[in-house]
């Protein structure tokens, strides 16, 4: 270990995981829970900057307008 890390600052408790990239594509993924997505990105701070919401149930509603910013959204072939 470097001399100015303690071995007890490698625990599983103390590690921050920040999430760039997250795809869920093809994870039948309902308009329902795309509300749900959309409210917990917005309500929370996120270092999220891509996102594929590709092949999955979105409904009329879908993606629009997100309230929230990323670098690339994808949400095609969506029913």
């Amino acid at each position: 270990l470097n001399d100015s890390i303690e071995s007890t600052d490698l625990s599983f408790d103390r590690w921050i995981v920040v999430l760039y990239v997250c795809s869920l594509s093809g994870c039948l993924i309902t308009e329902e829970g795309c509300t749900s997505l959309a409210s917990a990105l917005s309500s929370n701070p996120s270092h999220l900057k891509e996102l594929d919401l590709s092949y999955n149930h979105l409904g009329d509603s879908g993606m629009k307008d997100p309230s929230w910013r990323l670098d690339t959204l994808k949400y095609e072939k969506n029913v």
